[in-house]
């Protein structure tokens, strides 16, 4: 059995806009709560309280979506919950994208049908408020 997106009162990484935009419109910081992704285990380590930098995919389409593969991924969903994991594996034959957690370890299969908009991150800012490019 597959594991589905937990619902928004157990999601583990979840995150909420802040009230600004940088550089335009394409790109924003987002912080981070929850520690799905504070593992020795990740390929890049993002902790509760992590203010990231994230840039805007402006439409949710294949062949955006395939470049983003092996990338941190910020997502919102159609039905209001969103998560930060990393995007590992596009299922063509389900048309479903595959995001993992590395705490605890375990794979989320999400329909691009249920998307309602992606951020690719970018980079973190640290306590003096620089952006640390990932």
């Amino acid at each position: 059995m597959e594991n589905r997106l937990p619902c928004s009162k157990s999601l583990k990484c979840s995150f909420y806009p802040e009230d600004r935009r940088v550089e335009g419109e394409s790109y924003l910081l987002v912080k981070v709560y929850g520690d799905c992704l504070d593992s020795d285990a990740s390929p890049i380590v993002i902790k509760n309280g992590d203010v990231v930098f994230c840039r805007v995919i402006q439409k949710v389409v294949l062949s955006r979506l395939l470049c983003l593969v092996g990338k941190f991924v910020a997502v919102t969903l159609q039905d209001g919950r969103c998560a930060i994991k990393h995007f590992t594996f596009y299922d063509g034959i389900s048309d479903r994208i595959e995001l993992t957690a590395y705490n605890p370890q375990g794979s989320y299969f999400v329909p691009l049908n249920r998307i309602k908009s992606v951020f690719v991150v970018e980079g973190r800012r640290d306590g003096e408020g620089v952006v640390r490019y990932i």
